[in-house]
């Protein structure tokens, strides 16, 4: 569990190293520009308006239309899959992942129990409640979609934007409780390191 959590705040850490240097350079062009700006985007009818909003990653307003620049780091934390059982009850794989571009893959989801619009709510803080910097992040998740049916599994996306770690262990916890079995975590378009899969319990 100590090696999920330590690769968890190594892969944050390089995501927000690169997205600070991101924000450093665009507003320095564009002085004006909004940092984790909150846009409302078109969405299923019927879902929960969290999944309806999401969170542009710098936006230069004083441009018209507004120039809206999102990034997508060149390099990423590598390592070995690793496999552990979250809280004694989830069973947890951890592949490579873009701290901007992580899916969830999940078997047994019950989205009747799920906090999961929830969570959104309170990461994504679409009231603007949370202080923020002086970059103006506020420790805000991007983006979440409503869970999507992949064969026998539900699967959904988050860009994790600014969010603390704190974000993505809650999540596990909000999955355990919703009767999620197993649950693997991954971004597609990044390769799983040659080395043997790690196991720990």
């Amino acid at each position: 569990m100590k090696d999920l959590q330590r690769y968890i705040t190594n892969i944050r850490n390089h995501y927000l190293n690169i997205y600070l240097d991101a924000i450093a350079g665009f507003t320095q062009q564009h002085p004006q520009a909004e940092v984790e700006a909150l846009a409302n985007v078109p969405a299923i009818e019927g879902l929960p308006e969290i999944f309806r909003w999401r969170r542009f990653d710098l936006v230069n307003q004083s441009a018209q239309p507004p120039q809206i620049a999102n990034f997508n780091p060149e390099t990423h934390v590598n390592f070995a899959p690793i496999s552990v059982t979250w809280q004694k009850k989830m069973k947890v794989r951890f592949e490579p992942i873009a701290w901007n571009d992580v899916g969830f893959e999940c078997t047994g989801l019950n989205m009747n129990k799920s906090q999961l619009a929830h969570w959104g709510e309170r990461w994504m803080d679409p009231k603007n409640t949370r202080p923020v910097d002086n970059h103006g992040l506020g420790g805000r998740v991007h983006a979440l979609t409503f869970p999507s049916k992949k064969v026998n599994r539900l699967e959904f996306f988050v860009d994790f934007g600014s969010a603390p770690v704190q974000a993505f262990q809650e999540l596990l916890q909000v999955l355990m409780l919703a009767d999620t079995k197993k649950v693997r975590i991954r971004t597609a378009r990044l390769k799983v390191h040659e080395e043997a899969e790690q196991t720990q319990v």
